[in-house]
Formats: structure tokens, sequence, C-alpha cells
């Protein structure tokens, strides 16, 4: 008997492989079936009701919402890949919930403002210029990561 797909690897080594002539793969990447959970310390509790999601700084019009009022705003879905640092990739991954553009385009950031700090926790920070957070970043914290969120999400313009 031939054991394939799944209980072998021969799917994800195939999909590798395939992804690598499409060349989606980028070098160094290695293709996963999976969301491996990369995280420093433990996971806090998901509680909506002490959970909130602000925009500070120099923005026109400074946001706070809390679970209620976030899952009120208008949703989006798309489809992309995602290539992490960590050298892994995985690809078609269905997005669901607030885009960027929508918290930015409420928020009004000030002409000055260069950057976006984005928190979850406080271990968890990224910053890019906020131009680039507009086109690219997704609020997805309704779907599936909702259960694995910090008690409050932010960004602070800058």
């Amino acid at each position: 008997m031939v054991l394939s797909g799944i209980f072998s690897g021969d799917e994800r080594k195939r999909k590798e492989q395939e992804m690598r002539e499409q060349r989606r793969l980028p070098p160094g990447q290695s293709l996963t079936l999976k969301w491996p959970v990369l995280h420093y310390g433990s996971i806090p509790r998901f509680d909506p009701e002490h959970w909130d999601f602000g925009v500070t700084g120099l923005v026109a019009h400074p946001l706070r919402f809390t679970w209620n009022e976030f899952n009120q705003l208008p949703r989006v879905q798309t489809t992309s890949d995602f290539h992490c640092v960590t050298r892994w990739s995985r690809f078609d991954n269905r997005w669901d919930g607030v885009a960027m553009r929508e918290i930015l385009s409420r928020a009004a950031p000030q002409p000055n403002a260069m950057y976006a700090l984005i928190t979850q926790s406080k271990a968890t920070r990224r910053m890019s210029p906020w131009q680039i957070s507009i086109a690219t970043m997704f609020c997805w914290l309704r779907t599936t990561m909702a259960n694995r969120s910090a008690r409050s999400t932010g960004i602070r313009c800058g």
C-alpha cells in the first residue's frame, strides 16, 4: 500500500514544487499547509467585554471601538499569499474582516504622519509607513484570530 497526500507529506512537497515552478515561492522559503503558531509568551484569553481597538497619534479623528462597534464596520474578503520572515509561506489564504483603508479613512492621518505603529499586545508590534498600511494591511480580528487577540489592539500614526 502506498501512502500519499496529507499522510505522507507528498501533498506538501508536490504543492511546494508547484509554487516554485510558478515563481510564487520566494527563494529560501518553505511551503506549509498549516498555520505555525509563533508567539512570545502566553496567549491572552479573549474577552469581548474588555477588548478595544484604537487609533491615536497624528490623526484628525482619534478612534476607539469596542468589540461590538468594530463588528459593525464594513467588511471585505480577500485572498492572498502569506510569506513569513521565519521562512515559511502559505498560499491562497482567505481573509475576512475590516480593511485598514476603512479604519484610516475614518481616522484621517495628518499630512505629517509618516508611520503607523500597530500593536496587538506587549510583545506584538509592527511599524510601517502608514501609506503602505492603507494599501496592504487588513484587520481580520473578527475571524479566526479573534480567539487569540489581546485585550486591546491599536494603531498609532506618527
